[in-house]
């Protein structure tokens, strides 16, 4: 057997292990979505913005028209702009779809990376199937859409092609990864920096990730502080900077962390929410970065640097539910663990202790996965959304095939305001609102939820018996747990 015929089989080996994750991810995602499993928050904002993008006009965020007046002051993102044409094929789907194509191609970056360190081995697969399967992954993708899971699968390859010093090509993820997110610019910061470090005996290749670094850092600031202020609201500061134990403004806080390094570092493993309920979760996050490679960032402090910002936006946030294991806010993690950990496997000569070493490490994050399916602190968890074997995942009370129907039968112009679980499928609008805010709607459709969020179930029954005593709205549709009204003029 010839060597370049072992590369193709290594190939079509690497191929078909991406194809099957693509399955199980679309098993996960795309029936999650088909099942009113996926949100007003987040998926319907974005699928509403990609239907203004695809009609070559700026978003005005009519589901949270509060708090900002378009969707790039909330947050800087031209990913939706450049998925917006794929609208046309996979509608109410497309960002489902290119979020399981993004986390595939980072797989292929991580195959990729690998390949060239361990060639003629399997290990390069083994560290895709480490990377696959990882519990950020599944977190995410349990939960709608978000860019900075598309962020997050851009970085194998800007280190791959950092690594190879193809300029060219490391620049263009590079930009991508900047373009995607606003916070990924402020996280590329920290991963220049740590290329920084890994190649400071390169004085070439270490000014290279310095200008990198200076480069973040003045579009992380002239974007938060100069383009989504003035397409907001010029008076207001970052909206999303909610870190109250840190200090009231960025600027206190970075003022906090030099005086008072002791008490900042603090806040990284103890619960300053004052709730016991919440005791655990930060150290649940720990656990599981530790035994999904995370044991191997002790030897690669560059890598650790990567992932401190990672860290601390979750864990010293206001926000309970992002210190855990839950959402997308644990994708970052995927790419950089398992990098460590299968870069610690260069230090081990011998080929078949390589082997049991990866082997070893693929077993045990899959089993620490395994384990936070079955019980977790970080709450909020819905097994139906997310355990694959549940029969709960596949179930549902709704009669797909009859609502949908019914959804059809809205008129494409309407202005609508609908139950979360139906934004997504209907934001294909100019006017879609989160019921029970129904500002200029007329048609408001609502669907029977034991947890019916924004509201609690006694508010949504109230609303639901005001509308049927109010003289300016018709109940037109009454069954399969769907009520549809519309507006009487």
């Amino acid at each position: 057997m010839t060597n370049d015929f072992q590369q193709v089989l290594k190939q079509r080996l690497a191929v078909s292990i991406l194809f099957l994750a693509g399955l199980i991810y679309a098993a996960l995602s795309l029936v999650n979505h088909y099942l009113f499993r996926t949100y007003a928050l987040d998926l319907g904002i974005y699928n509403n913005a990609l239907y203004d993008y695809a009609h070559f006009r700026f978003n005005d965020y009519p589901l949270v028209r509060q708090l900002f007046p378009n969707a790039l002051a909330d947050h800087f993102s031209l990913m939706p702009m450049l998925a917006s044409p794929l609208l046309w094929l996979f509608g109410t789907y497309a960002l489902l779809i290119v979020q399981i194509a993004a986390i595939l191609f980072g797989g292929w970056g991580i195959f990729r990376f690998f390949a060239d360190k361990y060639p003629n081995t399997y290990l390069p697969h083994l560290a895709l199937i480490h990377f696959l399967s990882m519990w950020g992954i599944f977190s995410a993708l349990s939960f709608d859409y978000h860019d900075n899971v598309i962020g997050a699968m851009l970085v194998p390859w800007f280190l791959y092609y950092f690594d190879k010093n193809n300029r060219g090509k490391y620049m263009l993820f590079f930009v991508l990864l900047l373009i995607t997110k606003e916070n990924m610019a402020l996280w590329a910061v920290f991963i220049s920096l740590g290329l920084a470090i890994q190649h400071r005996r390169d004085r070439q290749r270490m000014l290279q990730a310095v200008f990198l670094t200076v480069c973040s850092a003045l579009y992380f600031f002239i974007i938060v502080n100069v383009v989504m202020k003035s397409m907001g609201y010029p008076d207001r500061a970052y909206f999303h900077f909610k870190y109250a134990a840190l200090g009231a403004s960025p600027m206190e806080a970075i003022q906090n962390v030099f005086l008072h390094p002791v008490d900042v570092f603090r806040l990284f493993f103890v619960n300053h929410s004052k709730e016991p309920f919440f005791d655990g979760i930060k150290t649940e996050l720990y656990t599981l970065v530790i035994f999904s490679g995370g044991f191997a960032l002790i030897y690669y402090p560059h890598l650790l640097l990567m992932l401190l910002p990672i860290v601390a936006q979750k864990v010293l946030s206001d926000d309970v539910c992002k210190w855990g294991i839950n959402y997308q806010y644990s994708i970052e993690f995927a790419p950089v663990l398992t990098i460590a950990a299968f870069s610690l496997l260069l230090n081990f000569k011998s080929t078949k202790l390589r082997y049991f070493l990866a082997l070893l490490t693929v077993i045990i994050a899959f089993y620490i996965h395994l384990h936070a399916y079955k019980e977790r602190k970080s709450v909020w968890f819905k097994p139906a959304d997310y355990v694959l074997w549940s029969p709960l995942h596949w179930q549902t009370p709704y009669d797909i095939s009859s609502i949908n129907k019914a959804l059809e039968s809205i008129p494409a112009e309407a202005a609508v305001s609908a139950s979360s679980p139906l934004v997504p499928h209907l934001a294909f609008r100019q006017r879609i609102y989160q019921f029970p805010d129904t500002a200029d709607a007329t048609y408001i459709l609502l669907l029977e939820q034991p947890e019916p969020y924004p509201l609690k179930l006694e508010e949504l029954q109230q609303q639901v018996m005001a509308l049927r005593a109010a003289s300016d709205w018709e109940l037109i549709y009454d069954k399969k747990l769907l009520k549809i009204f519309k507006k009487r003029y």
